[in-house]
């Protein structure tokens, strides 16, 4: 969460499986080297975020991050992201966008 918060995207990167798969309601992005692109283009848009993750209780391989994006701004959204863990690392994520932010 630090590393992603930070933007140390390498650092981040060391939680993904090398055939990870990120799920965007825009389509998948397969592959470490290909999620991390991705991470990288965020850095145009520096949108401002906060997140708070919560593991789903009873499992040890799904857990949950909400976020809010560009918090008590115009436009603000709010979303999750659904994490699945296999051997340590993350194996499948998709993100949910779940609207406006309250203001």
């Amino acid at each position: 969460m630090e590393a992603f918060l930070s933007r140390d995207w390498d650092k981040a990167m060391v939680d993904y499986a090398d055939d990870a798969v990120f799920v965007l309601p825009s389509g998948p992005i397969e592959g470490k080297a290909a999620i991390l692109a991705f991470f990288h283009s965020l850095d145009a848009q520096k949108p401002a975020q906060i997140f708070t993750a919560t593991k789903v209780p009873g499992t040890e391989d799904v857990g949950l991050e909400d976020w809010v994006m560009n918090p008590g701004r115009p436009g603000s959204l709010k979303g999750r992201d659904v994490f699945v863990i296999r051997n340590g690392k993350i194996s499948v994520q998709t993100t949910i966008g779940l609207g406006p932010a309250a203001p």
